[in-house]
């Protein structure tokens, strides 16, 4: 009887390491599973929409994850855009940005997603932009102030914006 119970301790145990193991591995790996929230919505999902909506263009896509007013957070300063109109006139900007540019590839990997006490969620990823194999700008690392709504990830802000005006020529929005 103590071996079997011996052997239930150290099976468990290593339950538990394995279990530590793969959490840190899935959350490296993208794939992130939180077995107390069934989620119906991912972050990698939203990164990607996130992404898409540039290169298809789709403006509905993209208004369909962002929460009003919506905030961007630049090196040289922060935009609101309070309305539906601001923020298709600065989607059409970032479209202009994204012609000039030419990329073949715009991607987006999770750094991190991190739960905050009062319901949101710190989101924060690295974007790379290439074309022709060789990258357009230097990768660089964005948070999405989040929220999940009706089950799908919502932005409210954006912080680390890159923004459009290096390449439109055109602050603001």
């Amino acid at each position: 009887m103590h071996r079997q119970i011996s052997l239930i301790a150290d099976l468990y145990f290593k339950l538990i390491i394995f279990w530590c193991f793969a959490s840190v591995f899935l959350v490296n790996s993208n794939i992130l599973w939180y077995p107390y929230e069934s989620m119906t919505d991912t972050f990698e999902n939203f990164l990607n929409d996130i992404t898409a909506c540039f290169v298809e263009p789709n403006f509905d896509l993209w208004r369909s994850r962002l929460i009003l007013p919506f905030s961007i957070v630049m090196k040289d300063g922060t935009m609101v855009l309070s309305d539906i109109d601001e923020v298709k006139r600065n989607f059409d900007l970032y479209l202009r940005a994204v012609e000039i540019m030419k990329p073949d590839v715009i991607d987006r990997s999770i750094v991190s997603f991190e739960h905050c006490d009062d319901g949101s969620i710190l989101g924060t990823f690295r974007t790379r932009v290439v074309r022709d194999g060789i990258l357009v700008i230097e990768p660089y690392a964005g948070t999405a102030l989040l929220r999940r709504i009706d089950g799908r990830l919502q932005m409210s802000s954006l912080l680390n914006a890159r923004g459009h005006h290096e390449w439109t020529g055109v602050r603001g929005h």
